[in-house]
């Protein structure tokens, strides 16, 4: 149990003083001193649920260190994955502000440390800073912007070859490159993948039985190997 709730320690060190993010990262020196006040830092394991999706909105999560799942199911229980966050990113922060449902489920996705805060805390708080409260809508522009790219791209296209080999190329963004090719940590079961792109397990599985046929991917272990990224991207482009 206890490697549920392990944070790695060189993330721990590298996160310990993350990048603020989105309204985050616009916030003066004062106002950021004064939000930092506001915050109740707490661990979660593997799978702890942050907030579900319909729940009322309490507060907003910030991520400090780990990685959470962003999703949405619908009224039959199939679930499809919007994005992955990262450290400094802020979730919830939409219906918080609305006083609205949380439209998302998040997810622990591994590990996490966040930093919560009250919904009452943080509406007195954009009260005091009108200034954050303008940087705090366009990251929800933005974040809007994201989520209906997200569907769209899911939506238009038929192909599942073509949404895999895009979530493929979304991964590999900033991945190690060796003479063998791009080299991408792929922590995503095949059910997760299917999430992701809105389709079976049994599809994401055949779809992957043809990206190694023609060479396009190699596994070894949770590493996955993209020997031609060009070709991929033709892929994608289908």
């Amino acid at each position: 149990m206890r490697d549920q709730y392990c944070i790695p320690r060189n993330e721990a060190r590298r996160n310990s003083r993350f990048r603020m993010k989105g309204f985050l990262g616009e916030l003066s020196g004062v106002a950021l001193k004064e939000f930092r006040s506001m915050k109740f830092i707490s661990t979660q394991a593997k799978g702890t649920i942050l907030f579900m999706g319909g729940q009322p909105a309490l507060g907003i999560h910030i991520l400090r260190a780990g990685q959470a799942k962003l999703s949405i199911t619908s009224s039959r229980g199939r679930s499809l994955t919007l994005r992955f966050t990262s450290p400094g990113d802020v979730l919830g922060l939409m219906a918080t502000l609305c006083g609205k449902p949380y439209e998302v489920t998040a997810e622990a996705f591994h590990p996490c440390q966040t930093e919560f805060i009250r919904a009452h805390d943080l509406i007195s708080f954009f009260s005091a800073h009108p200034e954050a409260y303008q940087s705090a809508v366009r990251q929800m522009s933005s974040d809007y912007l994201a989520a209906a790219e997200t569907l769209r791209t899911i939506c238009v296209s038929s192909q599942v070859t073509a949404k895999l080999a895009r979530l493929l190329l979304d991964w590999s963004i900033g991945a190690a490159e060796t003479k063998d090719g791009i080299c991408v940590p792929w922590p995503l079961t095949q059910e997760e993948a299917a999430e992701c792109i809105g389709t079976t397990r049994e599809s994401v599985t055949r779809a992957f039985t043809k990206f190694r046929n023609r060479r396009l991917v190699a596994f070894k272990g949770s590493t996955v190997t993209i020997p031609d990224r060009q070709a991929l991207m033709h892929l994608a482009a289908a």
